[in-house]
């Protein structure tokens, strides 16, 4: 009888463990050279939440990330822009991180007029022949950046290959390899904090005010269910003031005001 019952607890033990759900593996690809952490807070905060999958993080360049989805190894990749072209592979999450338009930033040592008024990039550049703007080859800046940038001569480009690495870029910047870079005010903010020189900004028309990074991953009906989950609990976060705080942190001050009114209208379109 003893035995009896051991084993039908036995039985009971494997039936009740086969029949719990379980979790879903997902693979996320990382560049680890990104410097802001906003991001990484954000992802953590997802990755606690969402215990129904198990998610296993990957570092890669964002060009080796999306060659290794497109190929079937490996299902997301964090913090992505969305452009034309990715959206017809990849599915995109909700934001996870909001930054401020994109801006064109100065050596310190370049020579600027003190009563430059704001002109879109193409003149700033036609006036400054010999004057080359730092892009990197992997990343995508957005759609309309991304136009301007393929508008512009090529003698006039600084292409610098491999990973995104902003802060290689800003290091390039402050020892004169090119003379503009461009870039987001917080990554400048959060490299410069402690600098005695800082990039200088310079007024560039026909930007996007916000540009937003997102999760996204290759089409299949896992992934579909993970960034389901993902927006769902976005939803109740970017309702959270950890969630701005996360972006103001790596925020000059003195845009904090910005910042709020953009991310605002962000969340409620018709205002």
């Amino acid at each position: 009888m003893n035995r009896l019952g051991i084993l039908i607890g036995l039985l009971f033990c494997c039936s009740y463990s086969i029949a719990q759900p379980q979790p879903q593996a997902i693979t996320i690809y990382n560049n680890p050279s990104q410097g802001v952490q906003t991001e990484s807070r954000v992802f953590s905060y997802l990755q606690s939440q969402l215990t129904q999958f198990e998610i296993t993080q990957s570092d890669a360049s964002v060009d080796r990330a999306l060659k290794n989805i497109a190929g079937g190894e490996g299902e997301c990749v964090r913090n992505l822009v969305v452009n034309k072209a990715r959206s017809k592979t990849l599915l995109f999450s909700e934001p996870t991180t909001y930054f401020l338009g994109l801006q064109v930033f100065a050596a310190p040592s370049v020579q600027l007029l003190s009563t430059q008024t704001e002109q879109n990039l193409e003149a700033l550049l036609t006036s400054h022949p010999k004057w080359l703007l730092g892009v990197e080859k992997e990343r995508s800046y957005g759609d309309i950046a991304d136009a301007m940038i393929q508008q512009t001569l090529a003698d006039q480009l600084y292409v610098k290959e491999g990973s995104e690495n902003e802060a290689q870029m800003y290091s390039m910047l402050m020892s004169k390899r090119f003379e503009l870079l461009l870039e987001y005010p917080s990554v400048i903010a959060y490299h410069a904090k402690d600098a005695s020189e800082k990039p200088v900004p310079i007024a560039v028309s026909g930007f996007a005010p916000f540009i937003t990074g997102h999760i996204a991953c290759r089409d299949t009906p896992v992934t579909r269910g993970f960034l389901a989950a993902v927006n769902s609990v976005l939803a109740g976060l970017t309702l959270d003031e950890r969630f701005i705080n996360w972006h103001l942190e790596y925020i000059d001050k003195s845009l904090h005001d910005t910042f709020k009114q953009q991310f605002s209208q962000a969340q409620n379109p018709r205002l």
